[in-house]
């Protein structure tokens, strides 16, 4: 019996060392579970900032475009002007072809006897 109570005695202490190991893996797995929900935690943390950041990309973006845009009809409106311009530029010096500016010196000496009255005269027939 006494042979018997050394057993119980033996295997209640390896039970206790057997419960006290299984306590220590058990408390280990929680802590290492904590660590992980921290990481995931910080995981979607930093994906949400990250999904922000793309949303702000992407607006960005859509407002370069629509700037580009904008300068390109921009451009091409102001090409036509050009074009227009030129065009009249190119009527309006045909047209003024046709006078013939002078100096006041330059007139003088072309019309040595004229007076101011001849001035008013030419400058009326004109």
């Amino acid at each position: 019996m006494r042979a018997l109570v050394l057993a119980s005695r033996e295997e209640a202490r390896a039970g206790g060392v057997i419960v006290a190991q299984t306590s220590e893996a058990i408390g280990a797995v929680v802590e290492a579970s904590g660590r992980l929900t921290a990481l995931v935690r910080e995981i979607a943390r930093a994906s949400r900032e990250q999904a922000l950041g793309v949303d702000e990309v992407n607006r960005a973006l859509g407002l370069l475009d629509a700037a580009t845009q904008s300068n390109a009809r921009l451009a091409e409106a102001s090409a036509v002007d050009a074009g227009a311009l030129a065009q009249e530029a190119e009527t309006l010096r045909g047209a003024v072809s046709r006078f013939s500016v002078r100096s006041p010196r330059e007139e003088a000496r072309l019309l040595p006897e004229a007076g101011p009255a001849r001035l008013v005269l030419a400058a009326g027939a004109a």
